[in-house]
């Protein structure tokens, strides 16, 4: 009998060649026929026709096997060159797709903390610049503010030599240039000048004090102070301008410098940008390859490991069906003796008569044993 094996995926060697061997003819029937014929005393000829009917029978359907199993062998070489090379396939795109994903992942890795580290450089500079510009202006605000009261208090010193021009002509009196330099004192103040301003203060207060025409030489002592603290508070301002050029050079340079680096930084974030999105892909699509490549094999070796087996239940059951057919011819040579040893007899007992009787008796249905291969 041969045992079905099904398979969901390729085509059954056993509906490819549909000989069907599962009607069989029964021993027992020819055994109870030719005896029969034997209680019967029938003819040896119709006997010998019975038992070479079903040796034609056997060896008919043995050669119709031979047959279909050598087209069943060739599927079966077919089908396992045809599976394994599909597997081999599936294994070697696996292997690339794999070492391929695995190189998009390091560089996706690298690729991240590369753009983290650009990122956090970004910003800082972008701070820093922050801070510079706001430093710059803090500064440009001062120098523009100290400039006003350098700039006042050169004029206040020139409007305080004035009235002390007009107290020595009596045209204005020193409550005037009291008031006066109490303005002066608020300016030097602001610069931070207070202590050039100090020695003229005290001049003026002895210059109050005192009798204008008796003490001329202290008169002209206050104008000397007075001028060289305006003086001093222009060489100062002088300084500061020169200082306050240099920190605009150096904010320029800062700046360019910073600006530079963060449109180099931007380029840079833009371009791993683009680089993670490309990862991004190369592993979306080695992933699907990898995927796709592990189904197709596992699927082929299922198939496989399926053709196989039914390649296996084939050559086991050619096996078992070509044993039974010997071991039906070796019963029919051991029915073809018994039948033979019964005749046999006969014959003698019709010779001996016929030696009485004067006639020759001979055997025209000699039975010759077939011989029977089954095919390896």
């Amino acid at each position: 009998m041969i045992v079905l094996i099904a398979t969901s995926n390729a085509t059954s060697l056993f509906d490819k060649y549909p000989l069907n061997f599962s009607s069989k003819r029964s021993i027992m029937t020819l055994l109870t026929q030719v005896e029969s014929k034997l209680k019967a005393g029938g003819p040896l000829d119709a006997i010998n026709r019975l038992l070479n009917d079903f040796v034609t029978e056997v060896t008919s359907e043995q050669a119709q096997h031979d047959q279909l199993f050598a087209s069943q062998q060739t599927e079966c070489t077919s089908e396992t060159s045809f599976r394994v090379s599909e597997i081999a396939s599936a294994t070697s795109a696996i292997q690339e797709g794999q070492e391929t994903l695995d190189g998009c992942n390091s560089q996706r890795v690298r690729a991240e903390q590369d753009h983290d580290v650009t990122s956090r450089q970004l910003s800082e500079s972008r701070n820093f610049l922050s801070l510079v510009e706001e430093t710059r202006r803090r500064e440009a605000y001062a120098f523009e503010t100290a400039s006003e009261v350098f700039q006042a208090s050169s004029r206040a010193v020139d409007e305080a030599l004035l009235i002390i021009e007009e107290i020595w002509s009596g045209e204005a009196s020193f409550l005037q240039l009291a008031k006066h330099m109490n303005g002066m004192l608020k300016d030097a103040v602001k610069i931070r000048k207070v202590h050039h301003l100090m020695g003229v203060m005290s001049a003026l207060s002895q210059l109050a004090s005192k009798d204008l025409q008796a003490d001329e030489a202290l008169f002209e002592r206050v104008k000397t102070m007075l001028t060289n603290y305006r003086s001093k508070i222009q060489a100062e301002y002088q300084e500061s301008a020169s200082a306050e050029q240099a920190a605009i050079a150096a904010y320029n340079e800062d700046k360019a410098r910073l600006t530079n680096a963060i449109d180099t930084l931007s380029t840079q974030k833009d371009e791993l940008e683009q680089e993670l999105k490309e990862l991004e892909k190369c592993i979306i699509t080695q992933t699907g390859i990898v995927l796709s490549a592990t189904n197709k094999r596992d699927r082929n070796q299922r198939l496989l490991d399926d053709a196989s087996a039914l390649c296996e239940a084939v050559t086991q059951e050619y096996n078992s069906a070509s044993e039974s057919r010997r071991e039906e011819l070796d019963l029919l040579k051991a029915i073809r003796e018994r039948v033979d040893a019964r005749f046999g007899q006969l014959s003698e007992g019709v010779t001996e008569r016929g030696e009485q009787d004067e006639f020759t008796y001979s055997n025209e249905y000699a039975y010759e044993q077939p011989a029977f291969q089954a095919s390896a």
